[in-house]
């Protein structure tokens, strides 16, 4: 075979090879192409890149509204608190707190604290029975060494809430990390130093008429333990689970005290019998004996720096 014949073979077979590699690099680009697309068609909108705990800090699914927002009134109604297993509110007598000229429900925590991720999931449905939130996002409390590590919960850090009868005010002061976020007000500050002695989160203020004892939560992050966020949300209305008798028994008593301190409004829910439950705050001494996770109780009442069901507040 001639030289000239050789280069010309030797260029048809390199032209061959370009092609097949280019003819697979088109096949793998549609396939990339088609699985963004169907992610999208699937999803409803573009995929979110991971971070490093999966969902922290992306905005809650439609689902998961769905079963904050869902849970029936019958269902809450018929959660009646068990002493032992939900902390009622503290009655005080301040001067009506308002905000925007609307009764104000105050809520002060951090997104590190698992007794505050506990008490977010009876806020978010107690609330919603008042008004609508929108931007929650995916939350859990801080890793180990921190008791419950991971609880699952959702932040108000960049949620807004909208309701015709009464405001409610967020601080989330500091991330699940440790790393500042938002800041107390001044007045913020005075409530906090006048009804939460103890300095602890979180804390809660129902218009000044009720708060949450010692700033804590009024059910132990223990009954959330191990759970993700579609556990949780789809027991929120069945009361036969350990999930729907503290969230809900607690969802129970806010919706008691904000139908309190704003003249029973809605009176669709507030005409029906939410009525706030007469108890002592708990006590090591006064647990009553059906209490099925008293050691847990125990170590929450005595561990270092916190007082019942609640965390330290963040230091400057």
């Amino acid at each position: 075979m001639s030289q000239t014949r050789k280069q010309k073979v030797l260029e048809d077979v390199k032209r061959a090879r370009r092609r097949r590699t280019l003819a697979t690099s088109v096949i793998v680009a549609v396939l990339m192409v088609g699985i963004v697309v169907a992610a999208i068609l699937l999803t409803g909108h573009s995929p979110t890149p991971p971070t490093p705990n999966g969902l922290i800090g992306a905005p809650i699914s439609t689902a998961l509204y769905n079963q904050l927002n869902g849970v029936s009134d019958s269902t809450l109604l018929t959660a009646q608190p068990d002493p032992g297993v939900v902390t009622p509110l503290k009655s005080e007598s301040g001067p009506l707190l308002t905000f925007a000229g609307k009764t104000e429900v105050l809520y002060i925590g951090a997104e590190y604290c698992p007794y505050c991720a506990a008490e977010r999931w009876s806020l978010v449905v107690a609330l919603s029975k008042f008004g609508s939130f929108s931007g929650l996002t995916y939350m859990q409390s801080a890793d180990s060494p921190e008791i419950y590590p991971d609880t699952s919960t959702v932040s108000f850090h960049t949620a807004t809430y909208t309701s015709l009868y009464i405001s409610f005010v967020s601080v989330e002061e500091q991330d699940r990390n440790h790393n500042p976020l938002q800041s107390t007000t001044p007045d913020q500050q005075s409530l906090l130093n006048k009804y939460d002695p103890q300095g602890a989160i979180p804390f809660v203020d129902i218009a000044n008429l009720n708060v949450t004892y010692n700033g804590g939560s009024q059910f132990s992050p223990g009954i959330l333990s191990g759970m993700n966020w579609t556990q949780i949300g789809s027991q929120l209305d069945n009361l036969n689970t350990p999930v729907a008798k503290a969230v809900d028994g607690a969802a129970r008593n806010l919706i008691s005290a904000i139908c309190k301190a704003d003249g029973s409004t809605p009176a669709s829910l507030c005409g029906q019998t939410f009525n706030p439950p007469s108890m002592a705050p708990p006590t090591i001494n006064n647990l009553p004996p059906s209490r099925t996770d008293t050691a847990i109780i125990t170590s929450e009442i005595y561990r270092a720096g916190s007082s019942w069901r609640n965390s330290p507040r963040p230091t400057s």
